[in-house]
């Protein structure tokens, strides 16, 4: 009976950690840390991953990896060490940390551009204004408000079919809006004739 103890115990030791962590994350080249029991973090490296679990767990029978990347939320992920040969497959995907010091310059653009723009179309200075709203359409697409002035603008030139694709797609963005809908009927009118 020792014999068979030992036997059993002497496989399980030597089948135990022989496997593969596949550690893959979207996006990708994300820095995967352990944290050890003492709280000492040390890089296991960069996704996607492939170690062996020996290498992964060392004398541990967990871990806690760290799964960092620069923009995006850190995720945490606990594993026991498997007892026999297996493959750890693990995907994570990362989500988008909201920068709100970005977002803040990004609104503080925007609404310095639109104001300039309004001056502009006011003082008569509508290429120019197109102009600002093209570039301001490039670096943010979905702000229906830029695809409306361009409408605008457009129809002011009497291009009504350019006005009416502006509108359209600023309707995409932000349907429902009957001052649009209205502008819509009267260009599709104007386009008829």
């Amino acid at each position: 009976m020792k014999n068979l103890t030992f036997l059993t115990f002497l496989l399980f030791s030597a089948c135990s950690g022989t496997g593969i962590v596949k550690i893959k994350t979207v996006p990708n080249s994300a820095t995967i840390k352990i944290i050890k029991n003492d709280g000492e973090i040390t890089d296991l490296g960069t996704s996607p991953l492939n170690a062996s679990v020996s290498e992964v767990f060392k004398n541990s029978k967990y871990i806690h990896l760290l799964i960092e990347k620069d923009n995006y939320r850190q995720e945490r992920v606990v594993l026991s060490r498997p007892y026999l040969d297996t493959t750890f497959d693990l995907s994570i995907k990362l989500n988008e940390y909201l920068n709100n010091n970005k977002f803040e310059e990004n609104l503080e653009k925007v609404s310095i551009k639109i104001a300039e723009v309004y001056r502009k179309i006011k003082g008569g200075e509508l290429s120019s204004a197109y102009k600002d709203l093209k570039s301001l359409q490039e670096e943010f697409p979905k702000l229906s408000i830029v695809n409306d002035l361009l409408g605008n603008i457009s129809y002011m030139n009497g291009n009504y079919e350019e006005a009416r694709k502006f509108y359209i797609r600023a309707d995409a963005i932000q349907p429902n809006n009957f001052e649009r809908a209205a502008i819509l009927k009267k260009i599709d009118r104007k386009i008829i004739r």
